[in-house]
């Protein structure tokens, strides 16, 4: 490939298929599942279609641009979601990374009616993510989901995607990888408290306090 200089191609696709073994290891990959993209300037690297997230090589990535032409290899189905980020993160978006956690596709199926986390219940929630939205359900790797998708960014730099699994966006791999574990990390907390009783929240006089620091901190994913 001659679309990336060279030193940062190869680290960045060391930095992925890293990231796609932590994926599996905390169990937010199965079989073929998922996908993560890298743009530099005007294109973008991204996991071939039907490889294993979890045992990524050197040529299990397709190059194509952002307005969604291929230019090299096959690219993951679901390359839409990730041009819609790119495109509607005004430049501010390096990485989009796509999962399957469990914790967060089994919140918005058993909680239908949730459109987004309810983040008043979990401080680090409020701090390290702000407010996750619950995308309404639409076919994988269709037009009607990336346009769903859309409508939150760049406000918002992750989402669940209803019924099928999270998306996770950032400034850097890292970033993007943390809004993954972030979700999923609360999704397992909300769940488990759900099923011991009715969920407490903080007051809004806490809640301006913790969006304030979000705020201090530059609305990062941490």
């Amino acid at each position: 490939m001659t679309f990336f200089p060279q030193e940062s191609l190869k680290e960045v696709k060391s930095s992925i298929m890293q990231i796609g073994q932590m994926l599996h290891n905390k169990n937010m990959l199965a079989a073929c599942d998922g996908n993560i993209s890298f743009r530099f300037e005007d294109r973008i690297l991204i996991t071939k279609t039907g490889s294993f997230n979890w045992g990524l090589s050197e040529t299990d990535f397709a190059v194509i641009s952002l307005n969604g032409d291929v230019i090299e290899g096959t690219p993951s189905s679901e390359i839409a979601m990730h041009l819609a980020v790119y495109n509607a993160s005004n430049g501010l978006a390096t990485s989009v990374i796509h999962a399957h956690p469990v914790n967060a596709i089994a919140l918005s199926i058993a909680k239908p009616l949730w459109q987004q986390l309810p983040n008043n219940c979990i401080s680090e929630l409020v701090i390290a993510a702000g407010i996750i939205p619950i995308v309404p359900y639409q076919r994988p790797g269709s037009k009607e989901l990336a346009d769903e998708i859309s409508k939150h960014v760049p406000e918002r730099k992750m989402m669940i995607l209803s019924r099928h699994g999270a998306l996770a966006w950032g400034s850097s791999l890292l970033e993007a990888y943390f809004g993954i574990e972030r979700l999923e990390h609360s999704c397992e907390i909300l769940l488990k408290a759900s099923s011991i009783g009715d969920l407490s929240t903080l007051n809004n006089m806490e809640m301006a306090e913790l969006l304030a620091i979000r705020e201090s901190v530059g609305n990062i994913t941490i």
